[in-house]
Formats: structure tokens, sequence, C-alpha cells
């Protein structure tokens, strides 16, 4: 059978089919077909004794973890990872196996009540005594073996007991994610260990701790209404940048545990970042671990103290969970496959399949939630095929989520929400969520939700227009007529004070204005006594500039500052550095001359944590070393202390409309972003040239909302890059950026010498 990326059998079945086929039913490019040949040939000849049931690249519900075997007998669970041809048990490779199993038992709800035994198998490695131990949680020490001793690890742990077919594994194939009441525990003994409290310092900009702390009441005493009321909630969280959104929505996920709280991201980059900051600060205080890991090995006992270790690094998966495991795990248990007749009968709900279980987590959090994919997003087509991406798809991001909770008696789903922040294809703004509520009636019960909001979600930075030409103001005012009952305003619920440093009040007040092309010096004086912005038009001079900056600011921050760079966790600071680091538009694609050049999401997200968390006496890719600068979409959520942005030639100032112009490079060229008159000899080709406008404009709202990203990253202040162009090369031509350059300096942003 196959589910989702899993691929399962009966053990006798398995043991009928060929290696061709078996392999074809695993098939996918990005994985390695001869490892699996080899898995399958080590697997028949150690089962050909048993009965059970055997499950190949199996995804633990809700985590982006892929097992490479899993095995049912009797009543018990083999986590097997394999190693082709190694001759050595890595360390690497030991937790990794170890990690699975722990994260089966800690996070999956068909496995609570069982034993599990991880089993490494390095193919070519000699065999290690197996210890036979198991821990309190039911997770057996870590089986080292190679590809000959397999099958008489499985009958020593099957105790000579009768191999009969489980008939248990259908139920624990459809397990959820669900954390156990000892992760929960171990979630938060983290954020208390790690002093999380202290990501920024609450006596340096108390006000805003304040409104951050009646944010976090607010949505705690909605969490008990709902829940005593049975009902579901939609709450929306906004603030300016670095308002502490995310530290609010941190906050909320560990104070609520109990009731399966987790912190969720599309943000594959912050996710990152807020994981291995975390998982580093444990690291830090078990130096001494991987030394007794080592002893333990040489005399072939199990070390008690790498399960803690582990333990603690996987609770984090608690408390932050990426999107698409998420995502993936709703997909499974949703009937999706409804006929298309079927779903125009009056009063059609889509339901869930037979024989599976509502989601456990009764609340969620969903960070930059404006960035959730829209309905046409979720179906085109990717490296691999998913679900979703068929023509006959019904849900938008927002609305499987949505789905997802309705099925639960109560439920609370919180959208922590930054304006004019949507920046990619796709993403469908805050309109996505209102409008399912409002118009998917085949999806959720518009009568068993309540919405929450601050009145400022009205304001100008929230209202993208989506491909039905309607803004968020627009579908609030449709609840309003329609059931006025199920809106409720709330004032706390606008973080408007920024965290990061009084320096930076006001900032993105004035960002907004020059995004929009209307700021004034009058603008910029109100917040240059306390946050300076300079300006320059070569990038040496900037480097130099952030050289200089950051030695010049450094007594102010071991005086008075605690580190909250990238909003994570709080260094010590006599031995904090300020970060300095090198901003770019997605769409700068002629910053190559410069020596800047755009980074692919996939070729460096496992990079940037090193970006942000390394030292540059650590790491050249450290945002130090000022050598790699990262697009919006590798630092939206997060921040450093001091910045320089590159401007290029996508977005140019016009002097004589005040105005913005886009523009995107092609090979060779700029072509220019811009809406054409509605007019034409028919109606169709008018109603064509409206709906390309609006694609248009929603493509100028991303590449707007990229430099409002850009612009709004440093704590302490920024430096402007805008190149000098050059006469000889016409893809960089002086006048595509003398405008733009003009216009920051009649601002009256100081102007670096050469």
């Amino acid at each position: 059978m196959i589910s989702g990326n899993t691929v399962s059998y009966k053990i006798s079945d398995f043991l009928s089919k060929s290696e061709n086929y078996i392999v074809g039913e695993l098939n996918d490019p990005s994985l390695q077909i001869q490892a699996w040949r080899n898995q399958i040939k080590s697997l028949q000849k150690s089962l050909s004794n048993k009965e059970g049931h055997i499950l190949f690249e199996y995804g633990i519900p809700g985590l982006s973890k892929v097992c490479d075997v899993i095995l049912l007998l009797s009543g018990k669970i083999f986590v097997l990872e394999y190693k082709n041809g190694s001759n050595e048990y890595y360390l690497a490779d030991r937790n990794q196996t170890l990690g699975y199993a722990l994260r089966l038992k800690y996070f999956h709800s068909n496995s609570n009540n069982k034993d599990i035994i991880p089993i490494l198998i390095a193919t070519e490695a000699e065999y290690i005594q197996d210890p036979h131990k198991k821990t309190d949680d039911g997770v057996y020490h870590l089986v080292l073996c190679n590809d000959a001793q397999l099958n008489s690890i499985l009958d020593s742990y099957c105790n000579g007991t009768e191999m009969q077919y489980q008939s248990w594994y259908h139920e624990w194939e459809n397990g959820i994610f669900k954390a156990t009441p000892g992760i929960i525990k171990a979630a938060k003994d983290i954020w208390n260990k790690q002093h999380v409290d202290g990501l920024v310092d609450d006596n340096f900009n108390i006000k805003s701790t304040q409104i951050r702390l009646e944010a976090e009441k607010t949505i705690f005493n909605i969490i008990k209404s709902t829940k005593e009321n049975k009902r579901k909630a939609l709450i929306f969280v906004t603030g300016v940048p670095g308002a502490g959104k995310t530290l609010v929505g941190l906050k909320v996920s560990v104070g609520a545990q109990e009731y399966g709280a987790s912190l969720l991201s599309g943000n594959g980059p912050l996710v990152e970042v807020l994981s291995t900051a975390l998982k580093n600060n444990l690291d830090l205080q078990q130096e001494n671990l991987k030394k007794e890991d080592q002893e333990a090995l040489k005399s072939h006992k199990g070390n008690t103290k790498s399960l803690d270790n582990l333990k603690e690094t996987i609770a984090v998966d608690s408390i932050i969970r990426g999107i698409y495991g998420y995502k993936s795990e709703i997909i499974e248990r949703l009937n999706y496959n409804a006929s298309p007749d079927l779903r125009n009968k009056p009063g059609f709900k889509f339901s869930m399949k037979d024989g599976m279980q509502p989601c456990s987590q009764h609340v969620i959090i969903y960070d930059e939630a404006q960035r959730a994919w829209s309905l046409t997003k979720m179906r085109q087509p990717g490296r691999a095929k998913k679900n979703w991406q068929d023509s006959n798809w019904a849900f938008s991001e927002p609305a499987l989520l949505l789905w997802d909770m309705d099925q639960l008696d109560w439920g609370v789903f919180i959208c922590l929400v930054g304006g004019g922040q949507e920046i990619n294809e796709g993403e469908s703004g805050i309109n996505e969520w209102l409008r399912t509520l409002v118009e998917d009636s085949d999806k959720v019960d518009l009568n068993n939700w309540d919405v929450f909001m601050a009145p400022n979600l009205n304001s100008s930075e929230y209202q993208l227009i989506d491909g039905n030409n309607l803004s968020i103001s627009d579908y609030i005012n449709k609840i309003a007529i329609s059931k006025p009952t199920l809106l409720h305003y709330d004032t706390t619920l606008h973080l408007t004070e920024c965290q990061r440093s009084p320096l930076a009040t006001g900032l993105s007040n004035f960002i907004n204005k020059l995004v929009d092309g209307e700021a004034t010096a009058d603008d910029y004086a109100k917040i240059s006594h306390g946050y300076t912005i300079s300006l320059t038009r070569n990038i040496e001079t900037a480097k130099k500039f952030l050289r200089e900056r950051q030695k010049q600011l450094k007594p102010l921050v071991t005086d008075n500052y605690i580190d909250n760079s990238t909003s994570v966790i709080a260094d010590d600071p006599q031995n904090h550095i300020l970060r300095t680091g090198i901003l770019m538009s997605s769409n700068g694609l002629r910053l190559r001359p410069l020596g800047f050049e755009i980074k692919k999401v996939a070729d460096y997200l496992k990079k940037t944590p090193s970006w942000f968390l390394d030292t540059k006496e650590d790491n050249v890719d450290s945002s130090d070393f000022l050598e790699v600068a990262l697009s919006e979409f590798f630092v939206q959520g997060l921040e450093i202390d001091l910045s320089c942005v590159i401007w290029d030639g996508d977005f140019r100032f016009d002097p004589d409309t005040r105005k913005w112009r886009f523009f995107k490079f092609n090979k060779k060229s700029w072509s220019e972003k811009k809406e054409v008159p509605e007019t034409g000899r028919t109606i169709d080709s008018i109603n064509n040239k409206k709906e390309s406008n609006v694609k248009t404009r929603i493509t100028q709202a991303y590449m707007r909302n990229a430099y409002r990203v850009l612009l709004t990253r440093a704590r302490l202040g920024m430096v402007i890059c805008v190149p000098e162009g050059s006469n000889e090369d016409t893809t960089r031509a002086p006048e595509f950026y003398d405008t733009t350059y003009q216009y920051l300096k009649s601002l009256g942003l100081k102007v670096l010498k050469e």
C-alpha cells in the first residue's frame, strides 16, 4: 500500500514481490535507488520466517522526518536506518536513528504504549553486542549491527514467541501527531532553561514588553473561553516590524502545550534559525556528552545521557513546526476526492476519511500567516507530485488548515500577521483566511467560529488586492453585513511598539511611506535623532561604515542591551558581537558585478542559520563577513543589528510622477511591470486586460513588499547603497539608479564620505 510518500506491505506480500516491483513503487528521482535495492535484499532474507508489517520511507506525522524502514512485529516497533557500505557507527548516524525512535514515541499517537527498538545497520561494520536495555519511556537503547546479524537481532526481541500476523498495524499506520506529556514537560523546561524571556531586555524597552504581555493575556483568555464554550476562534495578531509577534507566538506555543499547541511557519529560514538557535544552546550545555557517548560505545553499554540529550533537542519539534509536515498530515485524513456532482449538492461538506482520527492540536499559531498559499499556488506542479497539485483540488492553505480545526470540538487558530509582508507569488495575504470563513461553507461551519482582530487590520499596509480584486477590508465588510456577531475587535491584538530598540520607534511608519513614494524630509527628521539611515553609492564604503559602526556601538550593547538578533536566544551581552549583514532584493539580478548573487532557497536554506548565528571567526558564511547578501525570502521574520541594503534597478523612483516603477530582469534586459489601459474592441478583451491588471498589481505589491521587508530588518541602523551603474553596461545604465539615489538623498539621509 502507498500512503503519501510511504510504501507499506504485509510482510508475506513483501516477501513475494520482486526487487524491481518494490523499487518501482518507491521510485523518486531525489532518492537513491541502489540503496533501496540493497535494503530489499537484506530485509527479504531477514524476514523470511516472520509475519507482520513493513513500511518504507515512513514520514513521522507532522514532522519532516522520514525513517528508512519501520517493522511492526509481535506488538513491537522496529526503526531501521541503513548505512550502505559503512564500516563505522558514526555518532551522527546513531543520533539520527535514535532520534527517529524518540520522535515516534513522543509524537506518534499510536506509538506511546509500544516498545520501540531503534536499529542502525552499518552494512560493513563489526557487530557490537546489543545491551537489550529499555528506558522508562519504552525506547530501547540503540542496537548496532550489520546485515548478517539483523535476523538474529529481530528474533531476540520477539523472545521466541510465535510470530503471528498483527492486526494492530492498521490502527498504527493511521496515527497522528500528538505530543506526549513527557515531551510537553521537556518543551517547557527548555523554554525556561534557555531564558528565552531574555530575547529582549525588558528593562530596555518596557513599553514594548507591556504591550506584548497584554496581547498574550488576551490570547490566553480567548483560549480559555473558546474551550469552555466549545467554539472555534480565529485570532489575528498584527504589529509593526520588530514588535515581537514571533515571540508572542513562541510563548503561546509553550504556554498552551497541554492543548497540543505548536508554532507553524511556512518560512523555512525562520524555522531553521529558531530551531538551530534553541538546539545550539542545548549543545553548549552538554559539551562532554560526545566523549561519554564514545566511551559507552566502546564498553558496549547504552548511554542514558544520550537519550536525555536527544529528548531535549527533539522537544523543540513540539514548539516549532514547519507548515509542510502539518499540511501533509491533514491531507492524509481529508477525504478530498468527492465528485463534482456530490460537491454541488446543497449542504455538502468535506469529511474525514473513514477510520482517521481528527487532529490532536487544539491551539495552532501560524507565523507570517499572510504568506499562506492561495488555491492557485497549491495546484501548481512541483518537483514531486503531491495530492494538491491537481486541477480538482479545492483547498487553499487557509481553507485546509481551518477545515482541519473545524473537525474538533473546540480550537483556536492564531495568525501572526506582518503588514505588507507578502513577497512571493501565490501568497494569499490575510484575505484568504476571511474569504474561507465567509464563502467556503463546504469546508468550515461559520456558525461555530469567532474572529478576533485589532481595528488596525483595516489599515493600508494590510490591503493586498487578491485574485478576486478584493482587499481584506472588502472581506471584513462582507462579514460585518452577513454575520456581524462573528467579529470581535480588541486593540491589544496589535503590537504598536518596536521591541528591537526605542531607537527604531517610528521606523516602520517611515518605511511604509518610503516604499509608497510618499516619504518626505520631515518624515525622516522624526526618526533621525535616534535611528540613522546612511546613504552611499559605493559598496566598499558601505562595508567600511558597517565595520566602524559595529565597533562604535559595542559599548552600548555591552552595557545596556541584551542580544535578540534573530529574535531567538539571548546570549551573554559581554560576549555579544553586533551582527552586521548585507541584504538585497530577490529581483536584484544585476548586482553580480558588485559581487552579490541571489541564493536559491534550496541551495542556501541550511546555511541561513550560519549567516545569522555564527561569527566571522567561525564561518565565512557568517553575515559579519559581508560576502553573502540574503534576499527578503531568507530574512523575513528575522533581524540583525546593522544592515546594508543594496538597491538594484528593479525598484526605481520616478521624480515626475513621484511614484515607484517596477522592473524585472530577463537574461539581457529589464522589462517594466505596469498596468495597461482597460480598453479594447470586445468585452472579452477588456475583461482580459482587467484580469491582467489585477495580476500586475499583485506582482507590484510583492516587489514593493520585498523592499519593505529589507528596510525593516536592522535594529540599530542601516546604510543604503544605490550603485552608480555603468555607462559601459546597458543592463546597469546610471539612469536606472540615479533617480532613486536623488530621492533618498532628498529625504535627508546621511551621505557617507568615500
